[in-house]
């Protein structure tokens, strides 16, 4: 008991000298530096250590306690102000002695070393029996942590990151010596991850990044993400040896795989600071990485257990810092700044996918908020035209309670406002006229700006959306990318299957139009890559886009009919319609859909109409470049070409129909596709070489009888014009008496009959060679109408010679 007294007795004394010391010095170097008092001066610490022998317990305690009357100087100087070239002679004498107490303090700290020898003590140092280790070990902790955290404060990041080296020294050689340490690697991480920080932001990007991987191994928390984040990033931009967004992905993923939602929420509010990080950098190409932490944010939050719940309940107790549409305004600015640099085509394209994700997502938010109290519906109710009668249905969806979704406070506090989805749509039309722009042949661009203007069609519908009025399974592309079995056809005859949606506007039918319109002609590029005029292999994204064009091409049809009143606009909306369909059919490539597009809804029946709509206006054309301006003709031929290289024959076989009748009515008999002419005569050839029945060649030969009639009436009164050439007319009244030989060798008298007909009808226009078998061809004509008058067998069905 009396040597502890004693021991208790000395350690007050010691530490009274400490303190009297301590203040003199601190007056002592502050004067120094203020130029107070002269340069020489008795420094006391130096006397106290001159006391204590080398070994003795006591000296590490001296030395660190002058170590902390530097320090406390250092804060009291900068307060005043003083000349920064003193202050920074101070930080240097005070890293210097520090580092002194550092190689000092190992000796003190090691279990191992022997005692001082107690013959040197004297009453005012006498060593304690109890181990100062602890006590050496705090002390030097805080006052070391004190220095790292002053610099830090005053972005002075070389002293910063060599205090945090000896702080890190001291917490390393503490845990060697095995003396008892709670969570010292927990300290150590969080050392290092300051010590990391300030070695990136003072230049030395690789030992940052090295630094910073091993505190992140050390202590897995969001703070030690965010460094390792900061380090790498400033890293790959300084030297573009590190990929920053795949470091901080396995970090994220880590954290959050071990991890329960609370750490969920801590991360999210974490994603400001890597935002800003990014923003700081922004000039050395921190915007592509923006972009990558924009869309993380984005997932991350919209897949939070907390935020859904919170969403479901319309809790708004809690007003977040940031709503959805607030990060996804940031996202698609900074999207479209991206696109606009063009710079870095590689990294760009691999941001394309996330931007359909995240629109996706946030639509998925907003279908969920309207379902809230989902009323089943066919439709909407049909858009009344007067401003008088709109004012009356408003005032009595007022009085049965209904509201826009967008009037719930909960959904504004959350989500967003309106005025934020308005903004969503006309941003979503910006960024995919800027993928259009890029028109790279590598990159995908074009496809994913044919989701954009989908996307921007959703947005303008849903900022109307009203609760309880919420629209019909299939009005939104989102709903049909989910769900294909609410699909549809553009239908070009008959009644449509459902009522136009009555929040729609010509701005949204034009969304879907120009999206349909991107999408083919991504999908041409794709097809005919090679550079040539052959179809290639179509990958299965073009045709799940080409696909879900069809429906946004029924979808635009509705919204236009129903919005747009000017009966010339309408006509042009409708021609683009119908050519865009028919591109949409052939890219898709299944056969028995086009066919049934063509002969069921009315597109064959819509070409045709469109190209005779054509006619007036080509009437006073000039000859010389009259064959030139029938579009519609000619995209018909192409996409019939185009449909045999796709195998889809039936559909091909259609085509050359349409396209045999449309030169019929124009009375032309050469077509100019641009590289190549093409003439009716081999176009009805290829029809009727592709014909799997009789019925098939009938009707070709019945249009050619047809025009062969015309052709007569028009020689008899003396009018000129196109004809068939000698070679096609021969062809034709060769393979139509071959072909009626073989039907009356079958038996089948009536088909024989219209086709000896046709080729006897022809036998005058075509050459000698022909004109020599006249009499055998007729001779064999007789005989199978004798038959047939036999028989009994009628006549009217058989078309009778011209001359008879």
């Amino acid at each position: 008991s009396s040597v502890d007294n004693k021991a208790n007795g000395n350690d007050k004394i010691f530490d009274l000298t400490l303190q009297a010391v301590r203040l003199v010095h601190e007056r002592r170097t502050i004067s120094k530096i203020s130029k107070i008092v002269s340069n020489t001066y008795t420094d006391n610490y130096k006397v106290l250590l001159g006391k204590l022998p080398k070994t003795h317990s006591r000296r590490p305690f001296v030395m660190l306690d002058r170590l902390n009357a530097m320090l406390a100087a250092e804060y009291q100087v900068r307060e005043r102000k003083t000349d920064k070239k003193l202050v920074s002679q101070l930080d240097t004498e005070a890293l210097q002695l520090a580092k002194e107490y550092l190689a000092t303090v190992k000796t003190f700290l090691d279990k191992t070393t022997t005692r001082g020898n107690r013959d040197t003590d004297t009453t005012l140092f006498v060593e304690s029996t109890q181990s100062l280790s602890n006590d050496l070990f705090e002390e030097s902790k805080v006052h070391f942590a004190r220095a790292v955290s002053l610099y830090h404060s005053l972005d002075a990041h070389d002293l910063c990151a060599q205090w945090s080296d000896l702080l890190q020294s001291i917490l390393q050689l503490k845990k060697q010596v095995s003396v008892s340490l709670e969570d010292s690697d927990v300290l150590l991480g969080q050392v290092m991850t300051v010590k990391a920080y300030a070695l990136s932001m003072s230049g030395n990007h690789a030992s940052g990044m090295k630094t910073a991987r091993d505190a992140w191994e050390k202590v897995k928390t969001v703070d030690s993400m965010v460094n390792l984040f900061h380090c790498s990033l400033r890293h790959e931009l300084k030297h573009h040896s590190c990929d920053t967004m795949l470091e901080f992905d396995a970090a994220l993923n880590e954290l959050l795989t071990l991890s329960s939602d609370s750490v969920v929420d801590e991360v999210l509010a974490a994603f400001p600071r890597l935002s800003n990080s990014c923003v700081e950098n922004e000039v050395s190409g921190g915007e592509l990485l923006l972009l990558g932490v924009q869309d993380r944010w984005m997932d991350l939050l919209m897949g939070s257990k907390t935020f859904n719940r919170r969403l479901k309940e319309k809790d708004a107790s809690e007003v977040p810092e940031f709503s959805v549409f607030d990060i996804l305004r940031a996202y698609l600015k900074n999207y479209e700044h991206v696109i606009s640099l063009k710079k870095d085509n590689d990294t760009t394209d691999k941001n394309f996918e996330a931007l359909g994700r995240i629109v996706d997502g946030v639509l998925k938010l907003l279908v969920q908020v309207r379902e809230t109290k989902l009323q089943k519906r066919s439709g909407r109710r049909k858009k009344r035209k007067s401003a008088a009668e709109n004012n009356v249905l408003e005032g009595e969806a007022n009085d049965a309670g209904f509201v826009l979704v967008w009037d719930d406070p909960a959904t504004k506090k959350l989500l967003g406002d309106r005025s934020d989805c308005v903004w969503t749509a006309e941003q979503l039309w910006n960024i995919g006229n800027q993928l259009m722009a890029i028109g790279l042949d590598s990159s995908r661009a074009r496809g994913f700006a044919a989701d954009a203007f989908a996307a921007s069609h959703d947005f303008c519908l849903m900022s109307e959306e009203e609760e309880g009025q919420s629209l019909s399974k299939g009005y939104l592309d989102f709903d049909v990318k989910f769900d294909p079995t609410k699909a549809m056809l553009p239908k070009f005859e008959g009644s449509h299957e459902r009522p136009p949606c009555d929040i729609s506007s010509e701005f949204s039918g034009q969304c879907l139009l120009i999206s349909v319109a991107t999408a083919v002609d991504y999908a041409a590029d794709r097809m005919f890559g090679g550079g040539n005029n052959r179809v290639g292999s179509v990958d299965n994204d073009v045709q799940i886009l080409l696909s879900r064009s069809l429906h946004r091409l029924a979808q635009a049809q509705e919204e236009l009919q129903l919005n747009c009143d000017d009966e010339q606009q309408r006509s042009e909306v409708n021609k683009m319609i119908v050519l865009l369909a028919l591109r949409c059919l052939l890219g898709v490539g299944e056969d028995s859909l086009a066919l049934e597009s063509l002969k069921s809804n009315g597109l064959y029946d819509a070409l045709h109409k469109i190209h005779l709509d054509e006619l007036p206006s080509l009437s006073q054309t000039q000859d010389g470049i009259f064959g030139t301006q029938f579009v519609t003709l000619r995209n018909v031929k192409l996409m019939s070409d185009l449909a045999e290289e796709r195998k889809m024959h039936q559909t091909s076989r259609c085509l050359q129909r349409l396209c045999a009748q449309q030169l019929s009515d124009t009375s032309k008999f050469v077509l100019d596709i641009g590289e190549y002419e093409i003439s009716l005569g081999d176009i009805q050839k290829d029809i009727i070489q592709s014909a799997f029945s009789a019925k098939d060649v009938i009707e070709v030969y019945e249009e050619i009888d047809a025009l062969v009639e015309k052709h007569r009436e028009a020689s008899k009164k003396g009018e000129g014009g196109d004809f068939y050439s000698v070679e096609d007319l021969t062809w034709f009244a060769k393979d139509a008496n071959n072909r009626a030989v073989q039907h009356d060798l079958l038996g089948d008298d009536n088909t024989a009959a219209k086709l000896f007909a046709t080729a006897l009808n022809l036998v005058p226009l075509c050459g000698q060679d022909v004109q020599c078998h006249s009499q055998s061809m007729n001779a064999a004509y007789q005989q199978v109408v004798s038959r047939i008058r036999t028989r009994g067998d009628s006549l009217s069905s058989i078309w009778n010679l011209i001359n008879e």
